[in-house]
């Protein structure tokens, strides 16, 4: 299946329901406090997204854009903090020699991940680049020992909470920076969470099963595949391997900027990565694999996914993982991952209907997929079981994780930004 990159003009809603993801012009316009020259003239810059109505030859602008250039202009003129709207899809705060966003996609190091997860380099390699900055054999595995069975976890716990308390659990009483095993616990922590999928399975028996090979698998993709209950044929390896490593890093989200800030503290490892994962966890976040799950369904066909065009196109930014603020045509990750479904589905696989969703919502109403909506639709093609595309972008993002609380470590100071009290 082809996804456009350059879709048709299509009829928009004329007045956009109330909180969703795009503003008629007089609400824009009373926002940012402006002349409507002035707004078309912000339009015509790149800097507001605007997408046309269907009853009357007016457009609709988005919300989001709207919200930072208002930020902005109120920093300029002196009524809140500069910083303040840097928190806001603002100017960079942090410097970083890990990752840089481009428009082609994040670079982790230098080097381009789409090549890096098309080339078919290992997970552990490319972690190890992130963590190090040096590249190592392409085909690194860890042979990481099999972990001590523990206490298990209520069946019901959210994927990404039983991500956060296994790695508790892991540390225990055990000193990692003392120790100087830092790396060799960073292994442990993503091979420990690529087992913990093993809850996901369907069945229990072969959950069971599922857990006991993957502690000896050689490699994360092999233990996740393997956890989850499927083959490891290659082709799913070669799926899952690339999805680990488009995951793996961006820059300073939210579950970045608590690692950093809890290993600013002097926190360990096991520490910042579980406060990061729950970071993670939030629905506009790593959650947004299950929001998405849960608005198209098990094996929903297109006559109802046809019905939910117009809602992904009017909450699709806050809500389901769509036009992620960086990529104005869709995330490069995104595209990717739904190459690589549309190459792993059968021809009756249910991700089939999905990737024609995407496709018409890219073409009919400018909504264009982030990377939770990518992983979905791998996680479909390969027939894994529900709640598998969160466990696996919070699997992979560890890697950058544990990247970004070593880098905070060398930079040596306490994170403490000061408050401005309104009150």
């Amino acid at each position: 299946m082809t996804t456009p990159r350059k879709p048709r003009t299509a009829p928009q809603p004329a007045s956009p329901p109330r909180d969703s993801d795009y503003l008629t012009r007089d609400e824009a316009l009373s926002r940012l406090g402006i002349k409507r020259s002035t707004l078309y003239t912000y339009v015509s810059r790149g800097w507001i997204k605007s997408v046309p109505s269907d009853a009357s030859r007016s457009h609709l602008f988005s919300r989001e854009d709207v919200e930072r250039l208002r930020g902005r202009g109120l920093a300029h003129a002196g009524d809140i903090a500069p910083s303040e709207t840097a928190m806001r899809w603002g100017p960079p705060v942090i410097a970083t020699r890990i990752t840089q966003i481009t428009p082609e996609g994040p670079r982790y190091r230098g080097r381009d991940v789409l090549e890096l997860a098309r080339a078919g380099y290992a997970f552990e390699a490319v972690a190890q680049l992130l963590w190090g900055g040096t590249w190592e054999d392409g085909k690194l595995v860890w042979n990481l020992p099999a972990r001590t069975p523990r206490e298990p976890l209520p069946e019901s716990m959210q994927i990404q909470k039983r991500f956060a308390a296994a790695v508790l659990a892991l540390g225990g009483t055990r000193r990692e920076v003392e120790g100087g095993e830092t790396l060799r616990i960073a292994q442990e922590i993503i091979a420990c969470m690529a087992q913990e999928c093993d809850a996901l399975a369907a069945r229990p028996a072969r959950r069971a099963a599922a857990a006991s090979d993957a502690r000896s698998a050689p490699s994360i993709a092999r233990r996740l595949a393997l956890a989850l209950g499927i083959t490891p044929a290659p082709a799913t390896l070669y799926a899952l391997n690339a999805a680990l490593v488009l995951c793996a890093d961006h820059e300073l989200s939210p579950a970045v900027l608590v690692a950093r800030v809890t290993a600013s503290s002097g926190a360990d490892l096991y520490a910042c990565v579980a406060a990061a994962i729950c970071a993670h966890s939030g629905a506009q976040t790593g959650r947004g694999c299950d929001k998405i799950e849960e608005l198209i369904g098990e094996r929903a066909g297109r006559a109802a996914l046809r019905g939910h065009l117009q809602t992904v196109r009017n909450y699709g930014t806050q809500l389901f993982g769509f036009n992620h603020p960086l990529y104005p045509h869709g995330d490069p990750r995104a595209w990717l991952l739904l190459e690589l479904a549309g190459t792993a589905a059968a021809p009756r696989s249910p991700a089939r209907d999905l990737l024609w969703f995407v496709n018409e919502a890219a073409e009919l109403h400018h909504t264009y997929p982030g990377i939770a909506v990518g992983l979905v639709a791998l996680a479909r093609a390969l027939e894994l079981p529900r709640g598998s595309a969160t466990a696996i972008w919070t699997l992979g993002r560890t890697a950058g994780l544990v990247a970004h609380v070593l880098e905070q470590r060398l930079e040596g100071y306490l994170m403490r930004p000061r408050a401005r009290f309104v009150g």
